[in-house]
């Protein structure tokens, strides 16, 4: 796994909590599922992959997450609702 030994400040945590939370509702409103929890984890992969990389706005990482999902990239979208 690409995140080990991976140390996260709690003000980060709760960033990367509000955008997944964020990213999910999104995902859902456009009828985006997954199995189990397969959708969160996509997206918390890739919540820590943009996190690790350096990307701090909330705006910015959802959009990320969420062009993570084929199905987002599919339709097309810019930016979250």
């Amino acid at each position: 796994m690409p995140f080990r030994n991976l140390e996260l400040e709690p003000a980060t945590i709760a960033k990367l909590d509000r955008c997944l939370a964020r990213a999910q509702d999104v995902a859902v409103s456009y009828g985006i599922e997954a199995n189990g929890a397969g959708l969160r984890t996509v997206l918390a992969l890739a919540l820590i992959e943009a996190a690790n990389a350096g990307e701090e706005d909330e705006d910015q990482l959802v959009e990320f997450a969420l062009r993570a999902l084929p199905a987002y990239r599919r339709l097309g979208q810019a930016s979250p609702p």
